[in-house]
């Protein structure tokens, strides 16, 4: 039987730093200035929907004109918050797996059979 225990424990604190991080970053976004160019290429990665019209290839960057600071920040916000939840909810999941296996190790080492 393999011995993989250690597997759901580091799932758990990689999914816990993926929540922290995601936190941290999302609410000191706002204090984060940026340049046109910069905000135009930002607009342009995280457009999937493809809203912007003119992204334009300019020196092998695309470019957003029509996003504003605070669209690309609110976009990017959701985004970060979308990803602390998720991570919520793989540490939930981990450390119900975790309880799981530890009820189910307990109820195998009591496990007796008697021989009539």
């Amino acid at each position: 039987m393999l011995n993989h225990w250690w597997v759901l424990p580091v799932f758990a604190v990689i999914s816990g730093a993926i929540f922290t991080g995601s936190i941290l970053i999302s609410t000191s976004l706002i204090d984060v200035p940026l340049t046109d160019s910069e905000r135009g290429v930002v607009a342009c990665v995280i457009d999937t929907a493809e809203s912007c019209s003119f992204c334009e290839n300019k020196d092998g960057l695309r470019e957003c004109p029509e996003w504003s600071d605070n669209e690309v920040t609110k976009v990017l916000q959701t985004q970060l918050k979308q990803s602390a939840t998720l991570a919520a909810i793989f540490i939930l999941y981990s450390i119900g797996a975790l309880r799981f296996g530890f009820v189910l190790r307990k109820h195998i080492s009591m496990y007796q059979i008697d021989y009539v």
